[in-house]
């Protein structure tokens, strides 16, 4: 599946190498995020710079114009985050069939962690794949069947971000079976993966996938 990777505040070069990207793919980099694309070990050939760039600095914005990068600069008084303009773009630019994947975005303050989620449930009702990557975690976002591979030992919570009917689980130590779950409810979460693979079938609703190890 081709892919477009999404740079937030607190990306990780490890963890993004980590998923053995190639120069040609596309970056996308919400405001700060810009940061991290310009350490990597090689220049990618496409990259965009969205935000209100009040956290790049001006060689960073000059490092883009040199290059050749996209700028798309919005004002400082809007109504989104720089990371949910950016999520929005790179899922009205680039169709379903591509895999969005977000490096950082998650951070310990509850309130932006959670604004680089939401953004996401409206694309995902319209067929999109979205990841989000760190070096402890990937929380997939879905509405669909959803398999995990290599996560045996490792916990998986399944968070309902609507209420979401899940028709069956494998591979979880803690299963279910033609149920609806529900956001208020915390039941699904922490349970632990006893095999190197998990199913999860998903009927309706949006749910979020966080494996942890």
């Amino acid at each position: 599946m081709k892919r477009v990777f999404i740079f937030l505040y607190g990306a990780e070069i490890n963890t993004f190498m980590g998923l053995n990207p190639k120069q040609d793919e596309l970056i996308i980099c919400a405001d700060s995020g810009i940061l991290m694309a310009s350490k990597l070990k090689y220049k990618p050939k496409n990259l965009i710079l969205i935000g209100d760039l009040d956290s790049v600095p001006n060689s960073k914005v000059n490092w883009c114009k040199k290059n050749n990068f996209k700028i798309i600069k919005h004002l400082k008084n809007k109504n989104f985050t720089d990371g949910h303009l950016t999520i929005e773009y790179a899922c009205k630019k680039y169709g379903k069939e591509i895999q969005k994947i977000i490096i950082g975005g998650i951070t310990n303050q509850l309130d932006h962690t959670l604004g680089n989620i939401f953004p996401a449930v409206p694309f995902i009702e319209q067929g999109h794949k979205i990841r989000i990557v760190n070096k402890k975690q990937i929380i997939t976002i879905l509405n669909s069947d959803f398999e995990l591979v290599n996560c045996m030992s490792h916990t998986i919570s399944l968070i309902p971000l609507k209420p979401t009917f899940v028709t069956k689980t494998e591979g979880l130590k803690w299963k279910l079976n033609n149920e609806t779950i529900y956001p208020f409810q915390s039941r699904t979460l922490r349970n632990l993966a006893i095999k190197p693979a998990v199913s999860i079938k998903v009927a309706s609703g949006v749910l979020m996938v966080i494996e942890s190890w």
